[in-house]
């Protein structure tokens, strides 16, 4: 209820970061891929980025369920150009001319700096 308070509240909201954990539900400091879906629903943003889904290791659930589950179900709700769950080192760009679609680019980190030999 909270969610769709914020989306009563704040109704042009452009993009919702919402939190996935590693899990199946439950937590209520994360959200798994399906009840994620729900609040970026809630709220009304135009898109959405899945934040800390990959950032720590759970035992009990594989790194790569999060993301998977996310793709299913963005897949089946026809979600694909409004959800971007980026990948370390993506950016994601939400251009300024209005109909334009966002897009993510897969930019290269710089190489480290070797010292100096002395």
């Amino acid at each position: 209820m909270a969610f769709k308070e914020i989306g009563r509240r704040f109704p042009a909201i452009d993009l919702a970061l919402v939190p996935i954990a590693p899990a199946r539900g439950g937590n209520k400091n994360h959200a798994d891929p399906k009840e994620a879906l729900q609040i970026f629903a809630d709220v009304g943003a135009r898109y959405m980025i899945p934040i800390h889904f990959e950032a720590y290791h759970s035992t009990a659930v594989p790194l790569d369920e999060p993301r998977k589950r996310l793709g299913e179900e963005v897949e089946r709700m026809g979600l694909e150009d409004r959800v971007f769950a980026l990948r370390t080192g993506e950016r994601w760009m939400l251009p300024d001319g209005e109909g334009a679609s966002p897009w993510v680019t897969h930019e290269k980190a710089p190489e480290p700096r070797k010292a100096a030999a002395r």
